[in-house]
């Protein structure tokens, strides 16, 4: 099982406590990156945004239909349909806009990263953002606007 998430969906099922977890070490926020030189570049540009497109469908399909997705993930994973059903059950995927509250809460964790010497120097987090990179799509609620920037 390559997803410690995902093992320790199965393990409580079976009586295992967490320990530790991420509060206090890391944002529990993920980002999608791409490369300056990517970036660059306006055919790869245009394929990153279409595939920013196509991951905020596949998110929005898994969402809205989690029993299915649940198989697909079992399916992909060979794990057994109760902890499939945990992993997949565990929270809601989407994309949104960077926020400057989530460059503070990577640049905390940066920082916490350069003072005990895991990163050889200080990073400025915000220098890796790129806004300019934009998706637009409809949320499934109909609430309006969605608008994803990555960098």
């Amino acid at each position: 099982m390559g997803d410690l998430r995902s093992l320790q969906c199965h393990r409580q099922g079976q009586g295992a406590r967490v320990l530790r977890d991420g509060t206090d070490i890391n944002t529990g926020i993920g980002f999608l990156t791409a490369s300056d030189k990517a970036l660059a570049d306006p055919g790869k540009r245009a394929a990153i945004q279409d595939v920013l497109q196509r991951f905020a469908k596949a998110w929005d399909w898994s969402n809205q239909n989690q029993d299915a997705y649940a198989k697909v993930y079992q399916d992909q994973t060979r794990l057994g349909e109760h902890t499939a059903k945990a992993v997949v059950g565990r929270g809601e995927q989407s994309l949104r806009q960077v926020s400057d509250d989530d460059i503070k809460k990577v640049q905390q964790v940066s920082d916490i990263f350069s003072e005990l010497q895991v990163l050889p120097s200080k990073v400025d987090v915000g220098k890796f953002v790129d806004k300019t990179l934009a998706v637009t799509r409809e949320c499934r609620a109909g609430a309006g606007t969605l608008k994803i920037i990555l960098k």
